[in-house]
């Protein structure tokens, strides 16, 4: 027969040692994930009241292309223009920074083309509608004479 090794007994004060180290072990682990999710749920809020932000702006200026007095109401959790949003988000780190301005810029981009095309649509409606209404009242020589004629003949 194989004899089995015996594991050596352990007092019951260091067993409770063990049990401490593992709990506290398990403690830092579980802090240290918890201040990880705080920082990320803050860089979160921070892009987007940043977003928020950078879309109050781009309807200003649209309104203000247009003609038209802006008014509208910031909450109290917004400044009043995105530079002094700017030191907040440079503490993110560069990175981050140039992605948002990326995303901006691409964002800034397709809306103003599909603004553009749709107002190109419009405009081709309307042309259609125009070029019906002119073909209604189209006519050439003949077709005045026979209808001059036309209103000779009622009187």
């Amino acid at each position: 027969m194989v004899a089995i090794p015996q594991i050596p007994p352990i007092s019951q004060k260091m067993f409770y040692i063990i049990i401490a180290i593992i709990i506290i072990i398990g403690l830092i682990f579980a802090l240290l994930q918890f201040r990880r999710i705080r920082k990320a749920q803050k860089n979160v809020d921070s892009l987007t009241k940043e977003t928020t932000q950078r879309k109050i702006d781009l309807v200003r200026r649209d309104l203000k292309s247009h003609g038209i007095k802006s008014d509208l109401v910031l909450p109290p959790e917004f400044p009043g223009s995105t530079t002094e949003n700017k030191s907040t988000i440079s503490d993110m780190g560069g990175s981050y920074n140039y992605d948002i301005r990326e995303k901006i810029r691409d964002f800034e981009s397709t809306t103003g083309f599909k603004k553009i095309q749709k107002s190109l649509g419009a405009i081709e409606n309307r042309e259609r509608q125009f070029e019906r209404k002119e073909d209604k009242f189209e006519m050439d020589e003949q077709e005045f004479k026979r209808r001059i004629s036309k209103f000779d003949r009622d009187k």
